[in-house]
């Protein structure tokens, strides 16, 4: 099997190595037959590696930008690229003349490129028979040519669950035109592997969808101590890019309506220089580069307005708080948690809030499910 990762989930780990909380699980379940494929930190590949079989992507593709800049695209693609602008500009005034010198200048480039990283890929793919390829983000359709050319080569193609899904995630929604095309179909991975039977239900896609679980979730079930109402702990509130400011009052807020408040920034996000001081002014502890996981073993409740962490903290049986408005009520299923408007209604709150059932959110046994599915392909 090969793993190609974004790298979006390594963190170093007490023992100075890097470990890919998304995907090393699942390789290490196979670690004689798996080959790890990522792509360097701002050019530099993170080391040392916890999973031992590790090869960095621009040893094989940055050599084919290099040669792409002598090619010329082709004048299909330069037509299909300026009819796209011209419906973009006719859909929506946000595409100004820079946006649209941005999507023209993207396309020319793919359109020198793809011929030649379809030509490397190839090759690597004869030398090393892949039996499967899973692809990180795989339905997010920057790696929509190289699901195709592996598709035509009968290499299975997966991708594993990373985050949350919801019926709005439009790289997991997509028209039944779409879904039944044969020729966009096999843009997305032929496999969907979710965590539980709650995802499947959230997706309408090309992909055929196998519940596979969720290794780091099974670890802390396993180590999960049920906290009583009465017992303290603190409250987490889980940030968003796009939602800082409003959470960052909230948790303020929440502290200084008596809570202890803990407060964690998405690892994509960026938290200013005021935000910060008004969360040391109001003593909410910051924690930057600290798992999901090992704060919810410490905290009671968590506060978000949508998170895969709201429905990891609910399947350990933690009070889940929704913050209510436009974008919880776009991404977040209405029945999901206690909706609160303001920090009185999570401190006032004696009940345990709505949850999921933790089988449905996160299966058991994922490694059998998982060593199942590879199998199958042998």
């Amino acid at each position: 099997m090969h793993h190609l990762t974004t790298g979006a989930g390594l963190v170093r780990g007490d023992d100075g190595r890097f470990r890919d909380r998304i995907n090393d699980d699942f390789a290490f379940a196979a670690v004689d037959d798996t080959l790890v494929l990522e792509p360097p930190h701002l050019g530099v590949p993170r080391r040392p590696r916890a999973f031992p079989h590790v090869r960095y992507v621009d040893w094989l593709e940055r050599p084919v930008w290099w040669a792409a800049r002598a090619r010329q695209p082709d004048e299909r693609d330069v037509a299909a690229g300026r009819k796209l602008v011209a419906r973009l500009r006719e859909r929506s005034p946000l595409v100004d003349d820079a946006i649209a010198r941005d999507v023209t200048s993207f396309v020319d480039a793919m359109s020198r490129a793809l011929p030649l990283l379809d030509s490397v890929w190839r090759r690597f793919f004869d030398r090393c028979e892949p039996r499967v390829l899973f692809v990180e983000d795989g339905s997010y359709g920057a790696r929509a040519t190289l699901l195709r050319l592996a598709d035509r080569l009968g290499i299975a193609t997966a991708e594993i669950q990373h985050g949350m899904i919801t019926p709005s995630h439009f790289a997991y929604n997509a028209a039944a035109s779409v879904r039944r095309s044969s020729t966009m179909a096999p843009c997305w991975p032929r496999t969907l592997l979710v965590w539980g039977a709650l995802w499947q239900r959230q997706v309408s896609t090309p992909s055929d969808i196998v519940v596979v679980g969720n290794p780091a979730m099974a670890a802390a079930r396993a180590a999960s101590v049920d906290r009583d109402d009465d017992a303290g702990g603190d409250v987490l509130v889980v940030s968003q890019p796009g939602e800082t400011r409003a959470l960052v009052e909230f948790a303020v807020a929440l502290r200084h309506a008596g809570a202890p408040v803990i407060f964690r920034p998405h690892p994509a996000e960026v938290v200013d220089g005021d935000a910060h001081a008004a969360l040391a002014a109001a003593h909410v502890s910051v924690a930057a580069g600290v798992t999901a996981l090992t704060l919810l073993q410490r905290c009671r409740a968590v506060v978000g307005v949508y998170s895969t962490l709201l429905f990891e903290a609910a399947a350990l049986g933690r009070r889940v708080f929704i913050v209510d408005g436009p974008m919880a009520r776009f991404h977040m299923p209405p029945e999901f948690g206690r909706w609160v408007t303001d920090a009185d209604e999570v401190v006032d709150d004696a009940s345990r809030s709505n949850d999921v059932a933790a089988d449905d959110a996160f299966a058991d046994d994922w490694r059998a499910r998982y060593l199942r599915f590879v199998a199958a392909h042998r």
